[in-house]
Parts: structure tokens; sequence; C-alpha cells
């Protein structure tokens, strides 16, 4: 194999290496900046401004689980699901079954009814009635993590989380509720979470997002360079003119054998 192209795979590589690990750093960052404090910030704002259900569009309806509107936020997705009863249903649409309890108020909530699952996040499995599923990165989704919750008359029975990395400087099994909570905890005594189960096409779409940004830094202001002082004339190393020398000549200033055919002088 020629030197240049194991040259060109190695500048590849490098690359998709680089791509890679940022693509891992800023959905990782994103994670870590969702703190305790700014959790109950945005929870306060969502009270003072409640968000109107058709800024998202109804939830829909299948085979006993209703999937909530995706909840966007910068580099955050967050994807909700649950085990619940529809009652009057009128073509496609319905009405979730209505109850009350702590911290529930009385309210009819209407439903579409699809034949299939809305998209692909993961439903509530038994004995689960809820699954929340947060999903970061920037530009696409690249890495998500599950936690699932079992109600029983409106009471946390338990709770599991999957998908996350859990770095412990000093506590032990303190991060499962701050990992539902899709939040970090406040403090150096507590766990700190990682999201590690990768979306695949977009980890694969912000790692070339991510290569395509270091190689101009790394590479492509070189090549351009190099491109410019080509079509002029000039050494591709030093800027030499090469006016007036032999073709393929070696330049005089640093003793490189320019690839640029010099032309001589009328």
């Amino acid at each position: 194999m020629p030197r240049r192209w194991i040259r060109i795979a190695a500048f590849a590589l490098l690359l998709t290496a680089l791509g890679a690990a940022t693509t891992t750093a800023v959905a990782w960052g994103i994670a870590l900046s969702r703190t305790y404090e700014r959790f109950f910030r945005e929870a306060k704002a969502s009270i003072n401004v409640p968000q109107r259900a058709e800024d998202n569009g109804p939830p829909t309806y299948h085979n006993g689980i209703v999937y909530w509107p995706a909840e966007h936020q910068f580099g955050i997705t967050t994807l909700r699901a649950s085990q619940r009863e529809i009652v009057n249903r009128t073509g496609t649409t319905a009405e979730l079954e209505s109850y009350s309890g702590w911290g529930a108020s009385r309210r009819t909530t209407l439903v579409e009814v699809a034949d299939k699952p809305f998209d692909s996040r993961h439903p509530p499995r038994n004995p689960a009635t809820e699954s929340i599923e947060r999903r970061y990165g920037w530009p696409v989704r690249s890495f998500w993590l599950l936690s699932q919750r079992e109600w029983r008359n409106d009471v946390i029975r338990s709770t599991t989380c999957e998908g996350y990395f859990v770095f412990d400087p000093g506590s032990k099994g303190r991060a499962g509720d701050f990992g539902a909570r899709g939040v970090q905890p406040s403090g150096p005594e507590f766990a700190f979470w990682l999201p590690i189960y990768i979306l695949p096409l977009g980890f694969t779409l912000n790692t070339l997002f991510y290569a395509a940004t270091w190689f101009v830094p790394l590479f492509g202001i070189r090549i351009a360079r190099r491109t410019l002082r080509a079509r002029r004339g000039l050494c591709t190393r030093c800027a030499y003119d090469l006016k007036g020398l032999a073709p393929s000549a070696s330049c005089p200033e640093c003793g490189q054998v320019s690839d640029v055919v010099a032309q001589p002088i009328p």
C-alpha cells in the first residue's frame, strides 16, 4: 500500500477517534450540567408558566401504554410512557381514565389512539408502570438512560435505573433517585452519574460532525494554504517563489521537492 494511503487512513482514524471522544464529552457535559438546583429552578418556572398540552401535541395511546409528548431542552430529550386505560373512545380519539389522589388533580386528557407505538422510546416493563427515558447529545442525541417506576395508589413503590455509569467519590447507592429525576446531585458527598447507552445513529452523526469540525483546524487550513501556494507557483512549505526554476526542482529555500510544476519566466 502506498505511503500516501497509509497516511490518509491514519488521519481518518485520528479524526474518527477525536469525533467520538468529543461526542462523548459533549453528552456527558450536558448530563453533568443538570444540577439539582437547576432542576428545581426549572420546575418552579414551569409552575409559574404552565405548559399547554397542545404545544407538543396530544399523547398517543397504544396497547395500554400512553406515550406522552417529548420534552426538549438544549441537549436533552425526555420521553415518558405510562400504563393507563382509556374511556369514552370516539374513533381515533379517547379520554384517559380519570383518577384522583395525592398530588393528582381531576382533569380530562385527550389521547390519540394509534395502531403502532408512537416512536422508539421504551415502554414500562412489568411491574413498572412508568418509564422515563432521557437522551443526551448535541447536535443530535447520542446517549440515553432509562428509569422505570412502579406506582401503587399514587405512591412510588420501586425505582430502577439502567444505562448509566456512577462516579462515586464517597457515597454508596445514592445516584438512583437522582438519575430518575434526570439531574446531578448538588453536593460532593453524592455520586455523579453519566449515561452510557449509545444511540447508534445519533452517535455516528455526531462523530462525523465533530470529526469534520476537528478537520478544519488540524488539516483543513494547512491543505487550503498548500493549495493556494501551489496555484501561485510557490513552494508549498515555505512559500518561496519557484518561477524560473526547472519543473519539479527542489526548493532553494527549504529543499523540498515540490509537486508544483514551476513555470519558467518567458
